[in-house]
């Protein structure tokens, strides 16, 4: 796999924003947000009326105007894009520290963006529907060993009425984990408060309400952490086939979107960061002939799989182009050497996680596998219509920024093309076996293959040096950062706006 990092020049060409380009990215801001807009003005609802709904907001204007403290954080992207664009070592370096910057500050604007933000996110962490099952869950754990060993025969025989909803019954216990760790890394005090206990106290929460509430605002913290913290694996993947203002768009297009914007705090966008590390580590290995990496990858693959079952099928989408790939260039060896390696760093995590609290993986994922069917069948949506409306809805969130790298490709497939090519049959072999709703929040595990599948077709993407190439990433950046506010501003996805406003908000 010898993809290259550097090409000399782009033929001498000037590569700017053009006539063709800004076409391309009006249309699709149209076909994305425009549409969104219109819908939310005629109330046309997005999903099955009655069932599920992915829901308005009611404070448009309010959320439209905190969009506009996004515009620092685009500033800092813009000038991290122009540092990246020089060739050299020490500007890769700045570029990457200013980035950084840029990206923490869109990290903390989704977290502050819906009004009473907090308050939201407390709610989402506490309810039994949302990611609030989890740290339910983790509060009722003592010994966690005993827990994931019983978690088969003593979690997933209960019915949706007991746990009072599906996330725990069609997920694996990562989640709760990563919510037990938290509750013991960072607990709450009253004697000694913290900055959300005081914050809670102030406003005359009951003291006995006072530690789940606290809990699950640091729990939005956690979760919006491990969000921010995929951006730099997301760099670092990209970084492995293109130049740093080419993986620096990519890392800004799959950690700022409208499909993971919208679900944060979320387990989603949080468990970006072990699919990014875990192709990161894949593709890395694969391309440098390092079966350490790809062993890496492998044991990755384990530890995100006890967070979503989901890594499962962005594994097999690198798989297949690995696959596909040895059969053009570089034999069976190097295919049964990654492959190989990659067996055995899940067999040792898998081993060790056994032989430390005697904890059966892989039988707990075959058995969530066998009980998510179940609860499906629980949930009784009308597949026929969400067969034709779930894909269309997930196309609504994607950014329009990475429509317009697809459409404006020219010349056809180029070397790891592909890549898109495979994600996009993967994606559709999922949708044709397995679940068409809540695809904007369970399909942004794909959406890092996407965007790097679209990056690799533009060849522009891998020249060293991008000061002919900036005018266009910066245009890409700033709309994507506009589309994804708009569209969060528009969308209370989660509900909780709409669960405040009511006295019965957890049902």
């Amino acid at each position: 796999m010898n993809v290259q990092r550097r090409t000399p020049s782009v033929q001498g060409k000037k590569v700017r924003p053009a006539m063709r380009v800004w076409w391309a990215v009006g249309v699709f801001l149209f076909l994305t947000v425009g549409v969104l807009y219109v819908l939310y003005t005629r109330e046309v609802p997005l999903g099955e009326s009655g069932r599920f709904v992915y829901r308005y907001s009611k404070m448009l204007q309010m959320r439209l105007g905190r969009g506009m403290a996004l515009v620092p954080a685009m500033g800092v992207l813009v000038v991290a894009a122009r540092l990246l664009a020089r060739p050299g070592r020490k500007w890769e370096v700045w570029g990457v520290m200013v980035g950084g910057v840029g990206m923490l500050g869109l990290v903390l604007w989704t977290w502050w963006l819906p009004p009473l933000f907090l308050q939201q996110h407390a709610l989402n962490l506490l309810s039994p529907s949302h990611e609030g099952a989890f740290l339910i869950e983790a509060s009722q754990v003592r010994d966690m060993g005993a827990y994931l060993r019983g978690f088969d025969e003593g979690r997933l025989t209960k019915s949706v009425e007991e746990m009072r909803g599906t996330r725990v019954l069609s997920n694996t216990p990562g989640m709760t984990v990563a919510a037990w760790w938290m509750m013991r890394a960072w607990p709450v005090s009253l004697d000694e408060p913290g900055v959300f206990e005081r914050y809670l106290l102030e406003a005359n929460t009951r003291p006995e309400d006072v530690a789940a509430v606290a809990y699950a605002m640091k729990f939005s913290v956690v979760l919006v952490g491990l969000w921010g913290l995929s951006g730099v694996f997301g760099y670092l993947l990209a970084r492995e086939f293109l130049s740093p203002l080419g993986a620096g768009l990519v890392a800004v297009l799959v950690l700022f979107n409208p499909a993971t914007v919208n679900f944060v705090p979320g387990k989603d966008p949080a468990q970006l960061l072990t699919i990014n590390a875990m192709l990161w580590c894949w593709f890395r290995g694969v391309r440098r002939g390092s079966g350490w990496w790809t062993g890496g990858a492998g044991a990755l693959l384990v530890i995100g799989t006890a967070w979503g079952l989901i890594h499962i099928w962005v594994a097999g989408a690198a798989l297949v182009l690995r696959i596909l790939d040895c059969g053009m260039r570089n034999g069976k060896r190097g295919f049964v050497r990654d492959l190989g390696s990659a067996v055995v760093g899940a067999i040792v995590v898998l081993v060790g996680v056994y032989l430390l609290i005697g904890w059966n993986m892989v039988g707990t994922f075959w058995a969530v596998g066998r009980r998510y069917e179940e609860v499906q069948h629980w949930i009784k949506n009308d597949r026929e219509l969400w067969f034709f409306i779930g894909l269309p809805l997930f196309l609504l969130f994607v950014s329009p920024a990475l429509y317009a790298m697809v459409a404006l490709v020219r010349g056809g497939w180029k070397r790891w093309g592909d890549l898109f090519a495979v994600t996009v049959g993967v994606m559709g072999l999922a949708y044709l076996v397995g679940i068409t709703y809540e695809l904007p929040r369970l399909w942004v595990a794909f959406v890092p293959l996407l965007t790097l599948g679209a990056a690799l077709r533009m060849p522009a993407l891998r020249v060293r040096d991008g000061r002919r190439l900036v005018g266009l990433v910066v245009l890409l950046i700033i709309v994507n950062c506009v589309a994804t506010a708009m569209h969060a501003a528009a969308l209370d996805a989660r509900e909780s706006e709409y669960r405040l406003a009511r006295p019965t908000m957890f049902n």
